[in-house]
């Protein structure tokens, strides 16, 4: 099932506001940040992705190349909504 994801605005000015991603690496990191709204329900539910004292939330991590470096994007999401077809990215971090 494909997700609507609502990325908080924080989250969003964070990603926008990163510096030294070439054209390229900025197509990728979005496209990674898409690729959380068709997460499988088995990898959401399972409970190695889920967050301890937060179970409405789970880690999504993605990789992806800039040039010749590999980035890691990792997303918080709250599927708290889920059952009406949304996720909220609530947390991103970049390195």
């Amino acid at each position: 099932m494909r997700y609507k994801l609502d990325v908080r605005p924080a989250v969003r000015a964070y990603l926008h506001d990163i510096q030294g991603l070439s054209r390229r690496g900025r197509i990728a990191m979005y496209s990674a940040l898409n690729d959380a709204a068709e997460v499988s329900d088995a990898f959401r539910t399972d409970p190695n992705n889920r967050l301890e004292g937060d179970p409405s939330c789970f880690l999504f991590e993605v990789l992806f190349r800039d040039g010749r470096r590999i980035h890691r994007l990792l997303l918080r999401v709250n599927d708290s909504a889920a059952e009406y077809g949304v996720l909220s990215v609530d947390y991103a971090d970049l390195t």
